[in-house]
């Protein structure tokens, strides 16, 4: 049977494989920082993160997008109007991030816990991503299950890592090529080896070259 991915199942795909690479080829002394157990999230992120842009490669894209019947390659046109899609509504994504992470530190700040969370949830919603998406009833906090895990208190390092993630796609893959070898045995040995047993500052200097920045991140939200 066919897999019939959309292109948002592309992209969760790599962004959990990312994951599991992160846990296969990491090598540390103590588990307790193989892999994916970092202390600093936004990191863990960045790394999953960073694959996701090889879902806008048109190069990569070309590898699988074919008619599953025919075999027949998807035709330009229809790539690059799938790319281009990449910046539609993308500030509403990104408000919608900022809710979250504001959300997540606003019920996570409070003594006694006494916060109508649906109510909570759907007002600044609505006040900061200027949608409205329903009323209380619906209960669309329920959605959010990140919120109550690991990530509990931490949930706007989804959004700071994105300019670490772009940072590392832009200025070594994007550069050099997506298939460069020593680009990606870098990344395996910089980024994907240490784990969390090295602050991920020590690995992003490495890898970069210098200390990581936000300039990638801010060209990427425009066309």
């Amino acid at each position: 049977m066919p897999a019939l991915l959309d292109h948002c199942d592309i992209k969760i795909l790599l962004h959990e494989l990312t994951h599991l690479f992160h846990n296969i080829c990491s090598v540390t002394k103590w588990s307790r920082f193989h892999g994916t157990s970092c202390d600093e999230a936004d990191y863990v992120e960045a790394v999953s993160q960073m694959m996701e842009y090889w879902a806008w490669e048109p190069e990569f894209l070309r590898r699988f997008s074919k008619h599953y019947k025919t075999g027949e390659p998807i035709p330009e046109n229809k790539l690059y109007a799938l790319i281009d899609t990449r910046w539609d509504e993308l500030g509403t994504d990104k408000l919608g991030q900022v809710f979250l992470g504001l959300f997540d530190m606003t019920i996570h700040n409070t003594a006694d816990g006494n916060y109508k969370v649906d109510e909570l949830y759907n007002r600044m919603q609505n006040d900061i991503v200027l949608s409205n998406f329903g009323d209380a009833k619906v209960f669309k906090v329920a959605t959010c299950e990140h919120l109550m895990s690991a990530y509990a208190g931490t949930y706007y390092a989804y959004l700071w890592a994105e300019t670490i993630s772009a940072d590392m796609f832009m200025s070594r893959f994007k550069k050099d090529g997506i298939d460069d070898p020593k680009t990606g045995m870098d990344f395996r040995r910089e980024i994907l080896c240490p784990g969390g047993s090295r602050e991920a500052m020590v690995s992003l200097k490495r890898f970069l070259g210098r200390k990581p920045n936000s300039e990638a991140f801010i060209n990427m939200l425009t066309p």
